[in-house]
């Protein structure tokens, strides 16, 4: 046997959350890393407590692992789901655009927000001012 036959480069494909891992029964996504979702639980149930929404009725909460991402076009194939993003940018959503804090953008299938993590909105009253008021435009308007 020759050696060229195992000479080939090997590429890293991260692993993404695949769609027997989460069921969609709410029209709302939170989306978070689950050391940020842990250090700042009451933090993100006040801020939703707030806007009127309940985790487990209103919100459906998808929990990554530090360094996993998911692919959003396929976990969610119902149309009007909003998604709330919290420290996890659209690379790691699967998402190929380039997308502003606490916007609301409208996709295919669905909307999304991407906000900072728990732990920076804990440190900075601007970034919760900035969600609070983005919140409020779309969940109390």
């Amino acid at each position: 046997m020759k050696e060229e036959y195992f000479d080939f480069d090997l590429y890293n494909i991260p692993e993404t959350k695949s769609i027997e891992d989460f069921v969609l029964t709410a029209d709302n996504v939170v989306v978070i890393y689950q050391e940020d979702y842990a250090s700042h639980k009451e933090l993100i149930h006040k801020i939703f407590s707030a806007a009127k929404l309940e985790f487990g009725t209103d919100i459906n909460l998808l929990q990554l692992a530090k360094g996993e991402s998911a692919n959003l076009g396929k976990l969610i194939t119902q149309k009007g789901v909003k998604v709330i993003s919290f420290g996890i940018g659209q690379d790691k959503l699967g998402i190929n655009a380039k997308f502003k804090a606490y916007r609301m953008y409208s996709t295919e299938t669905f909307k999304i927000l991407l906000s900072h993590s728990l732990k920076k909105l804990a440190e900075s009253q601007e970034h919760k001012k900035a969600l609070w008021t983005a919140l409020q435009a779309h969940y109390l308007a």
